[in-house]
C-alpha cells in the first residue's frame, strides 16, 4: 500500500492597461510527495479591444502533468525508494502559443478564430521491455480552429471546425515506438491518436413557447497518422489489424417540453446513424499489441464504436 499527496496553489493578475489593452498573468504552483522537483504552470494573455465588435488576443502557457499515481510509485522503486531522484517519467509539459480573434458581427452573429503551436513532451508506452513509460520526446504541432454562432428569436446555431498538425518529432533516446504517432519510425507524420480535421454543429429551434427540438453533429475526418502506424505495424512487427479507422460520425437528436417554470422533459437519441451502420460511429483506441518477435499473434482493432441508445429525462425544480 502507498499514498500520494499533491498541493497546488493558484493566482492569478489581472492589469487593465488602457481603455483597450487588458493583461493576465497566472500560474499554478504543485507540490507532490513523489516528485523530486516541484512543477510550475505559468501562463499570460494580453487582450486588445479596439472597438465594440473585435477582440484580439495573444495567449502563452506551459502546464506540467503529473504521472498516473502507479507510474511515479514504480519509479520510486526503481530509484531503490528514494524520491529525491528523479527516473524522467514523472511530469509531462506542453508549451501553447496562440492568436484568437472574435468579433461580433452583429447582434446574431458572432465569428472566432485562433492559430496555435504547441511543443508537447508526452509520458507514455515507450516500447521498451525495461521501461513502460517515459518521456516520448518532443512533439511540435500547428493548429486552427474556426467557430460561428448564430441565433434568432427561436433559431440558435454553433458551428466549429479544428485542425490539428504535427510538424516536428524529436524521438526519446530509450523510446523503441510509442502509440501517439509513428513519426519516430519514419511513418508520416502525423498524430495517431486523434483526427486532423474534426467539425461539431448543434442546432437548437423553438417549435413553440413549451416545445423545442435540437441536435448536434460532430465529425471525425479520419487520421493519416492512424493509416501510418497501421503500416508500419504491418511491415515491422508484423502484426495483422482487421480494422483500419477511416473516421465517425455522431448524431444526436432531442425533444424537449418546458411544461412548466419548474417541470422539463427531454426525450433524446444518441448515436443514432449506428442504426443505419455502427461503423458510423467509430472513433480511435490507441492499440498497443505483442510484436511477432515476441510471440505477439493478437490481432488488434483500430477503432471501437458508440452504441445508439434512446433517453428519457424529467427535471424539476422545487
Amino acid at each position: 500500500p502507498f499514498y500520494t499527496d499533491m498541493r497546488s496553489l493558484f493566482g492569478e493578475y489581472q492589469w487593465r492597461m488602457s481603455d483597450t489593452w487588458t493583461m493576465f498573468l497566472g500560474g499554478r504552483y504543485d507540490w507532490h510527495n513523489y516528485l523530486p522537483d516541484h512543477m510550475f504552470s505559468p501562463r499570460a494573455a494580453l487582450v486588445w479591444t479596439p472597438n465594440e465588435k473585435d477582440t484580439i488576443k495573444m495567449m502563452w502557457t506551459k502546464s506540467n502533468r503529473v504521472g498516473n499515481d502507479s507510474t511515479l510509485r514504480e519509479g520510486y522503486l526503481l530509484n531503490q525508494a528514494d524520491s529525491s531522484v528523479s527516473d524522467h517519467t514523472d511530469v509531462e509539459t506542453i508549451e501553447t502559443y496562440e492568436l484568437r480573434y472574435e468579433r461580433q458581427h452583429t447582434k446574431r452573429l458572432w465569428l472566432a478564430s485562433s492559430l496555435f503551436y504547441n511543443i508537447h513532451n508526452p509520458v507514455g508506452w515507450s516500447g521498451s521491455t525495461t521501461t513502460k513509460e517515459a518521456i516520448l520526446g518532443e512533439m511540435r504541432s500547428i493548429g486552427f480552429e474556426l467557430e460561428a454562432a448564430y441565433h434568432t428569436d427561436r433559431l440558435r446555431v454553433i458551428f466549429s471546425h479544428g485542425y490539428t498538425k504535427l510538424v516536428g518529432y524529436s524521438q526519446g533516446k530509450t523510446v523503441q515506438w510509442t502509440a501517439l504517432t509513428a513519426a519516430g519510425q519514419e511513418y508520416g507524420m502525423d498524430f495517431a491518436g486523434w483526427d486532423n480535421h474534426v467539425s461539431k454543429l448543434r442546432v437548437e429551434y423553438d417549435l413553440t413557447e413549451k416545445w423545442s427540438v435540437d441536435g448536434s453533429l460532430q465529425v471525425l475526418w479520419g487520421s493519416p497518422g492512424k493509416s501510418d502506424f497501421v503500416d508500419w505495424r504491418r511491415e515491422v512487427l508484423g502484426l495483422q489489424d482487421d480494422h483500419i479507422y477511416r473516421g465517425g460520425i455522431f448524431l444526436n437528436l432531442g425533444l424537449q417540453c418546458k411544461a412548466n417554470e419548474n417541470l422539463l422533459v427531454r426525450f433524446d437519441a444518441y448515436n443514432v446513424l449506428g442504426f443505419i451502420d455502427k461503423d458510423y460511429n467509430a472513433y480511435k483506441v490507441l492499440s498497443d499489441g505483442d510484436t511477432a518477435a515476441n510471440g505477439g499473434t493478437l490481432q488488434q482493432q483500430e477503432y471501437i464504436t458508440a452504441s445508439p441508445a434512446f433517453g428519457v429525462s424529467a427535471t424539476y425544480k422545487f
